[in-house]
């Protein structure tokens, strides 16, 4: 990911009004929701890349993080949740561009990873939504005080229950929502290119369109004020068989939405999607860090 000095575009109703058009198109409305899940099952993948020296990128998955910014990290896990608890997962990308991204990504994996645990089964939904906004805050505060120039992340994080889940999303991370075998695009991209797009400056897949998807619009550490508002989307029902892909740009850069789906859907389980996710990345040329967190539900 690349950083170039940019007045804020504020795109946040949009935003919102465009996550409320996709979650309609991909037919995932409260229809019909399965209360018989027994399962989360997660794993993470985080890859220095072809390129880069640093891995930037951080993730929660649980209570795990990339403590010591190793250049390549696996996890894999499952839990039980009969209980409703809440847990979340996320994918942190320090802004390559800006000095100590990485640090920036740790610094709010961590802080997100306390948010976490302190997730009771019993916490509302306003509770919760409470407690993940001012985390970005709280986040953004802190990387302003960092001894740095300049210092930032991208993130988007997923709150879920095993029923449900929300996600919470600032910069160029993205979600997807793999299920029936098709792979739905739940977020948009807080960049230059998509804010072109929008208003209508230029159609896609036009060599100015490439160069503007790395110019950020929004991201954690650039706002000077503490209140910094992540995009949400709506409470979102979990069927069995569903899976939730939080990523860097470094996969969807390199693999196309239709490489991401045939992977997912030939995955035998979490473990081998999440490596064959990353190695597809490399393959195709690995130009920045890989990070990627697959959750499914049984």
């Amino acid at each position: 990911m690349k950083y170039q000095n940019l007045q804020r575009i504020d795109m946040e109703q949009n935003e919102l009004a465009y996550l409320s058009m996709r979650l309609s198109n991909a037919h995932i409305a409260a229809d019909q929701i399965s209360r018989s899940t027994q399962k989360l099952l997660a794993g993470v993948s985080s890859d220095l890349g072809k390129i880069r020296t640093i891995n930037e990128d951080n993730f929660l998955l649980l209570h795990l993080i990339n403590e010591h910014f190793a250049p390549t990290l696996e996890y894999h896990c499952h839990q039980d949740h009969a209980n409703n608890s809440w847990r979340c997962f996320a994918v942190f990308d320090g802004i390559g561009g800006l000095e100590s991204g990485e640090l920036a990504a740790y610094l709010t994996a961590k802080i997100f990873r306390d948010i976490a645990t302190g997730l009771t089964a019993d916490l509302l939904h306003d509770e919760i939504d409470c407690q993940m906004r001012n985390g970005f805050s709280f986040a953004n505060q802190e990387i302003r005080k960092l001894q740095k120039a300049k210092c930032g992340t991208t993130g988007s994080i997923v709150c879920t229950n095993g029923e449900q889940f929300k996600i919470y999303h600032i910069g160029d991370c993205r979600t997807y929502l793999f299920r029936n075998n098709n792979l739905f695009q739940l977020t948009r991209d807080q960049t230059l290119s998509e804010t072109k797009k929008q208003h209508g400056i230029y159609p896609a897949d036009t060599p100015e369109q490439k160069h503007d998807s790395h110019v950020l619009t929004n991201y954690i550490g650039k706002n000077i004020d503490f209140r910094l508002h992540p995009i949400e989307s709506q409470w979102i029902p979990l069927r069995p068989g569903d899976k939730v892909l939080i990523c860097s740009d470094g996969l969807y850069d390199m693999c196309s939405d239709l490489e991401i789906r045939q992977i997912i859907n030939k995955g035998t389980d979490i473990e081998h999607t999440i490596k064959a996710l990353t190695t597809q990345a490399l393959i195709n040329g690995g130009q920045d860090n890989v990070t990627c967190i697959l959750v499914g539900v049984e």
